[in-house]
């Protein structure tokens, strides 16, 4: 069953904690990861409040859950996680930070005052998983379907 939202949520992914490689492989523009870490901690808190809801769609660390642990506790909101390839349930669950954990996606509804299509009751529904998926629930009738993984290719 979908959750229904009324104010709407943010969308994030692959922070990669930990992972060197990840500021070359994805062309990051940080000297180091101490930076990295440092600037999505900043960035996050400067746009999310602590009623805001946000949808963390996978690859939180590269095995580094003490780094992880002090970066999600500095973060502003509530999370909902969803599983990424490189996460792994139990090291996510004793962060302790969490709202939810989901293992292979999720869906929610979201209040959209724009939606005409009387099925949809003025909701948009977003399917989100860490992978892209070629088809989802409803995706040829309006539904939006969200992920990670891809690193912009």
């Amino acid at each position: 069953m979908s959750r229904k939202l009324d104010k709407e949520p943010f969308f994030i992914s692959d922070f990669h904690i930990g992972h060197h490689n990840v500021i070359k492989f994805d062309g990051r523009p940080f000297r180091d990861v101490d930076e990295m870490h440092a600037e999505i901690i900043k960035r996050w808190n400067s746009v999310i409040d602590d009623d805001d809801t946000v949808y963390y769609m996978g690859d939180l660390a590269m095995r580094d859950m003490e780094t992880a642990k002090w970066v999600v506790h500095a973060l502003k909101g509530k999370i909902e996680f969803i599983m990424g390839n490189h996460d792994r349930y139990k090291e996510i669950a004793k962060l302790g930070r969490f709202e939810n954990i989901h293992e292979y996606g999720t869906e929610i509804l979201v209040k959209d005052d724009t939606i005409t299509d009387k099925r949809a009751k003025g909701y948009q529904q977003i399917i989100m998983s860490h992978y892209p998926i070629l088809s989802w629930n409803r995706s040829h009738y309006g539904s939006i379907h969200l992920h990670g993984h891809c690193h912009g290719s």
